[in-house]
């Protein structure tokens, strides 16, 4: 069966069997039997792409049918897994399948978040599958051998140089006699190197533009585009952390500030279309294949929706929703820019502070990690 077919029949099938399920534990497994049933969808990739190149049309088409047969498949696996151990075992042998680098890019970052939630649901028993602890125990074996053979070799070493130094030293001509030290002079400490005084560290800036936090009385965190937009009763507690430029971690890497709530992950991100732009907060979801909006965005960027073509979009839990794509004339999320970007209107996106998904046709471009102690995206160069 060609590889386009057997994406879509394996996803159809996938997400018929997911509205069918009756619990969590039919949809992990049902989510499972399909990432089974991809590793033969990976496999005639990794020919075809050493047949006909990556830039083949054919190849091409093919892995956007693979990507979302995974982006299906591996949302409702990480979703719904309960056993932890076996389904990041799962996913990292689905890694080695594949040679293609959005892929296994992918295949990972599903990896990740089924250990987020393992460490979540379970931090006390975290732990690698057993093959990779029996991996760590055999390097660790093997250095102890090593080490006790550095040893005994040492040992017999110096059992072997002490009797040839004795016949050395027998041999030595006498020494001249070494001369008195001089008495130490006392009482007279040297100069002091002079300790440079630390400038005084200016007060953070917080006024101006860019994006802004504060706090509520139940502790919950918010972002917002304007100072104008915090309740009265809490701007006392408003902080800019973006006013016009990026912040700089220690290590020399740029950072945007976001919201890590929830294990959700809130972005400031500013859309711009045809001369109109429009601050929003999207959820980063690496699960979503394009970047997604509301309808209320849509029309803060002037959008008519009656003028573009309907298509569908498949979401998180299978179903099939009507939906709407333009072409934006940019995404920036802080220092990062990415014009001619395809952008999905889709009703009833967004909730809970979000305003839609930043997808990865934005993610895919860039390298970047999410710091949730700090609250900031770390971008690579």
């Amino acid at each position: 069966m060609p590889i386009i077919s057997l994406c879509r029949s394996i996803t159809s099938s996938l997400s018929h069997n997911l509205t069918c399920a009756a619990s969590d534990k039919q949809r992990q497994q049902f989510a499972a039997d399909a990432l089974l049933r991809s590793e033969k969808v990976l496999a005639d990739l990794a020919t075809l792409l050493l047949e006909k190149g990556e830039g083949n049309g054919e190849y091409h088409r093919s892995r956007e049918a693979a990507l979302d047969l995974l982006t299906t498949a591996g949302i409702a696996f990480v979703r719904n897994c309960t056993t932890f151990s076996e389904g990041v075992f799962l996913l990292e042998r689905l890694v080695t399948k594949t040679n293609d680098v959005v892929l296994r890019k992918k295949l990972r970052i599903y990896a990740n978040q089924l250990r987020h939630r393992w460490k979540d649901a379970d931090p006390a028993n975290l732990s690698e599958p057993s093959w990779q602890r029996s991996r760590a125990l055999g390097k660790v074996d093997g250095t102890l051998v090593s080490a006790l053979i550095i040893c005994f070799c040492f040992i017999l070493l110096a059992g072997m140089a002490k009797p040839m130094v004795a016949s050395l030293a027998a041999q030595r001509p006498a020494e001249a006699p070494i001369p008195a030290e001089q008495p130490e002079v006392v009482g007279v400490e040297p100069p002091a190197s002079p300790v440079a005084t630390p400038p005084d560290v200016p007060p953070a800036d917080n006024s101006g533009g860019g994006y802004g936090r504060y706090t509520d009385d139940s502790g919950v965190i918010h972002l917002v585009n304007d100072p104008a937009d915090v309740p009265a009763q809490f701007r006392s507690r408003f902080r800019v952390i973006a006013a016009g430029r990026e912040l700089s971690g220690g290590d020399g890497k740029t950072t945007t500030p976001v919201n890590c709530t929830r294990n959700r992950v809130l972005v400031p991100v500013t859309l711009r279309y045809q001369g109109r732009e429009a601050r929003v907060v999207l959820l980063l979801d690496t699960g979503a294949t394009v970047t997604t909006i509301s309808t209320g965005v849509a029309d803060r960027l002037g959008i008519n929706r009656d003028a573009l073509q309907q298509g569908t979009s498949t979401v998180a839990d299978g179903r099939v929703v009507p939906s709407y794509q333009f072409t934006a004339d940019l995404i920036s999320v802080g220092p990062k820019h990415m014009p001619g970007a395809i952008v999905s209107i889709l009703p009833g996106s967004g909730s809970d502070g979000a305003e839609g998904l930043l997808g990865m046709n934005f993610l895919k471009e860039f390298r970047y990690h999410v710091d949730f102690n700090r609250g900031v995206i770390e971008w690579g160069s």
